[in-house]
């Protein structure tokens, strides 16, 4: 998550503090991404950087695989909560406690990048940002995969009002309630988020019980 920006719901003090969120499983669709992108290839020539890296779910499996795994997160508790998860099975990974919309990392320093659930929880202003940091600290033709950023279709916005752009706060029910500020995005804003990468390509995740939708999201891979 990124402190720019301001939300009804802190993740610091009122999630990751209090000892939420703390998931201990890799995002499946993640896991057969990178796989996907690393075949073929020495994962120790990999480097990976997640953004909004939470409690380290991910980055447990990253540093589990081999890869040269880097992870920043808004929340000082999360990143803790990360290093201990790590320092318990003897790996390493490089963790930062910052801002996904400045980067502390040089210029095409990793060869994947990966954001899930991050960028969705911003302004589109600093949605935007944090894409084109993503991009300036990609090596050419490395990758952004991007999980979990929220459709403009998606049916629980209604218990949202719009505080700026397609972005969504105070929630009176639904998953959002519990994460406060929501972007909800249509092909345009994607196509403004993500205008500095190469090639972008953006798949509808959806769930529905009969007709009734109950999550619809984007999951993108964008190219250096």
């Amino acid at each position: 998550m990124t402190h720019s920006r301001v939300s009804t719901v802190d993740w610091e003090d009122d999630i990751y503090a209090q000892g939420q969120q703390l998931n201990h499983w890799p995002f499946s669709d993640l896991v057969s991404a990178v796989y996907g992108i690393a075949a073929g290839r020495d994962p120790k020539t990999l480097r990976v950087l997640e953004v909004g890296a939470g409690a380290g779910n991910n980055v447990v499996f990253l540093a589990e695989a081999g890869f040269q795994t880097t992870a920043q997160d808004m929340s000082p508790s999360a990143i803790e909560y990360a290093r201990q998860r790590l320092n318990a099975k003897g790996l390493t990974a490089d963790l930062h406690v910052g801002d996904l919309v400045s980067l502390p990392f040089e210029d095409e320093a990793f060869d994947i990048v990966i954001d899930r659930g991050a960028f969705t929880q911003n302004s589109l202003e600093n949605t935007t940002k944090a894409a084109a940091e993503a991009h300036r600290v990609l090596t050419p033709g490395g990758t952004l995969l991007c999980f979990d950023l929220m459709s403009a279709g998606h049916a629980d916005k209604r218990f949202g009002t719009e505080v700026s752009h397609h972005a969504y706060d105070h929630f009176t029910d639904g998953v959002f309630q519990r994460v406060g500020l929501t972007l909800f995005v249509d092909e345009d804003d994607i196509e403004e988020i993500f205008a500095p990468f190469h090639t972008v390509d953006a798949v509808t995740v959806s769930k529905h019980r009969g007709e009734t939708p109950l999550w619809e999201a984007y999951t993108i891979t964008a190219t250096k």
